[in-house]
């Protein structure tokens, strides 16, 4: 019983570091995401919502937000462009808008 209790207790202390650094590298990211707010990067459409899509920043493995505008239209799997609109690692906040289709390579 004794075993099981630390065994249980080093789980739980695992699991916790794993979220401390998961919560760190996000803050880091983020923070770094700050400094380009304006630029138009990657992104890779992982789900579709009622009025957004949710995708990841494919460069950073961040998973964001953006409304969906009525011109775009998007498949999941699909890789377009977001403009980064705001990044607040304080308040663990990204914030991008939809900036079109990638294009194909020539």
């Amino acid at each position: 019983d004794e075993i099981r209790s630390i065994m249980n207790s080093g789980e739980r202390a695992a699991e916790v570091a794993t979220l401390v650094q998961r919560d760190a590298q996000r803050y880091w990211l983020t923070k770094y995401l700050r400094g380009l707010i304006g630029t138009t990067i990657p992104a890779l459409v992982l789900d579709r919502r009622d009025d957004s899509y949710v995708v990841q920043l494919t460069d950073y493995l961040l998973e964001t937000p953006i409304a969906q505008r009525p011109e775009n239209r998007y498949e999941v799997g699909e890789a377009i462009l977001v403009k980064v609109s705001e990044a607040d690692p304080r308040r663990n906040l990204i914030r991008c808008m939809d900036a079109g289709r990638q294009p194909l390579p020539t």
